[in-house]
């Protein structure tokens, strides 16, 4: 459960990211019905994503996990009403509800920036994004998927440190029906897509209704803003990927361990990666676990007398984190930079 989980966290965090990017397009690229420029269906998918009803059956693969969930999404008065049920392993529903659909979430506020119109201050005309030489959006071909005709739309990302994503958006509501990751080569990562789905009309009203009390109520702000000031934080990044904020930040004790662990996450709006820091009793070499695109890197640091381990995890090819753990200091010594 916890894969899909990931992985459709991923799918949503490339709509919210669409969701607040269509709402803020620049002014020469807002002419309606222009299929040729990116804007246009940017504008389609966010609408699609928060504003409309569908039911459907998507399917996750990431190396050789492949697994199942039927996701329902109803919009009444204004909110959004949302039914995920896992169809493999141990039967799991999870209830999200009562979410107002022009709520801006922490990576949508990232990407919305100040006055100056954060990442989208780069979109020149003719549709050319470079989201200040983060990401550029790319229109390809049309094809099918669950049957119905789709747009394909590239993001592409300007650097070596993030991977790019293709979207295949329907061509009659702009709900993004697949997605996947791709790395440097082309090569697919993991895909996340609807085999089966309904719009609009076709949905069932009642098919949110809860059929389990044990199903899940789970809030949609899955990146809190920070719970704490970052100068509470013993460990800070001195360097970061251009773009890439700090989303949240906690700290907590391991019961079971009885040992304090700092979390750290962060996003450019698009990817999303997350820096854990604990204390250890030894020093192994570092070592990495990969599920499609997601990575896991382990690595000890050691500050005195005393280990630590680090461990970053998040949608990032191996070189970032690295980088990242390499630039994993004291408070004190911080000097942030991003390149």
């Amino acid at each position: 459960m916890k894969a899909v989980t990931q992985l459709f966290g991923t799918l949503l965090c490339v709509l919210a990211f669409a969701s607040v990017a269509a709402a803020n397009p620049a002014p020469e690229q807002t002419a309606v019905g222009d299929k040729s420029v990116p804007a246009y269906w940017l504008k389609r998918m966010a609408s699609g994503f928060r504003e409309q009803d569908y039911d459907g059956i998507l399917v996750a693969n990431r190396g050789s996990d492949m697994r199942s969930m039927r996701i329902v999404h109803l919009v009444k008065d204004g909110r959004e009403h949302e039914r995920l049920q896992y169809l493999d392993g141990e039967p799991v529903e999870v209830i999200r509800a009562n979410h107002p659909t022009d709520c801006v979430h922490a990576g949508g506020q990232l990407i919305m920036g100040g006055a100056t119109g954060g990442l989208l201050a780069g979109v020149g005309r003719g549709g050319n994004f470079d989201f200040t030489g983060l990401y550029r959006l790319k229109l390809g071909g049309s094809t099918h998927v669950a049957m119905r005709p789709v747009q394909v739309l590239s993001v592409i990302p300007e650097d070596s440190y993030r991977y790019k994503h293709r979207l295949y958006l329907d061509k009659a509501s702009g709900i993004l029906l697949k997605s996947e990751v791709l790395d440097s080569n082309e090569r697919v990562l993991e895909t996340s897509q609807f085999i089966q789905i309904a719009i609009g009309q076709e949905v069932d009203p009642e098919a949110a209704e809860i059929n389990s009390d044990k199903a899940l109520h789970e809030n949609y702000h899955s990146l809190p803003l920070n719970s704490s000031e970052p100068g509470e934080s013993s460990w800070q990044l001195a360097w970061l990927p251009k773009g890439f904020m700090q989303a949240s930040h906690h700290r907590h004790r391991m019961e079971d361990l009885n040992k304090m662990v700092q979390s750290q996450h962060f996003t450019d709006g698009i990817t999303l990666f997350s820096v854990f820091v604990e204390k250890t009793d030894s020093a192994i070499e570092p070592f990495e676990v990969r599920t499609g695109s997601t990575l896991a890197y382990w690595v000890p640091k050691k500050i005195g007398q005393q280990w630590m381990s680090v461990t970053v995890v998040g949608e990032i090819p191996i070189q970032t984190a690295v980088k990242l753990t390499d630039h994993m200091k004291p408070v004190s010594a911080v000097a942030v930079s991003k390149k």
